[in-house]
């Protein structure tokens, strides 16, 4: 996985979302032709543990995912998602700082916030 190239064009997608411009568009553009290593990441992977090169990507992958998925509340319950919140709620101040200011970070919260939204 190329986490630098994967963590750009989920932001690219998160960055038209902020604009109310073509979400789906960016979504075509940048993560469709991804979609099946987002798939094998988000459901196939049991924890972060796999990825621990850069568990805050995985963690982001995960949960934008499921944003965008039509499957979003099975994938909510069978997601695996207890290691991955351990890990998170494990980091320090420090590193939680480190992770708001980062691209993951900003894929991760926000992707948290279309989870929190109702779907229509």
């Amino acid at each position: 996985v190329d986490w630098f190239v994967l963590g750009h064009d989920l932001s690219s997608v998160m960055d038209e979302l902020a604009v109310g411009g073509n979400v789906m568009l960016q979504y075509w553009k940048h993560v469709r032709p991804q979609v099946h290593t987002l798939d094998n990441i988000a459901r196939f992977t049991a924890s972060s543990d796999t990825f621990a090169s850069c568990r805050i990507g995985y963690f982001a992958v995960k949960a934008f995912h499921v944003a965008f998925s039509p499957e979003r509340e099975h994938m909510l319950l069978e997601g695996h998602w207890g290691e991955d919140w351990a890990w998170f709620v494990s980091l320090s101040g420090d590193q939680l700082a480190d992770v708001v200011q980062s691209k993951w970070g900003y894929v991760l919260f926000q992707s948290w916030q279309l989870l929190a939204t109702p779907v229509q």
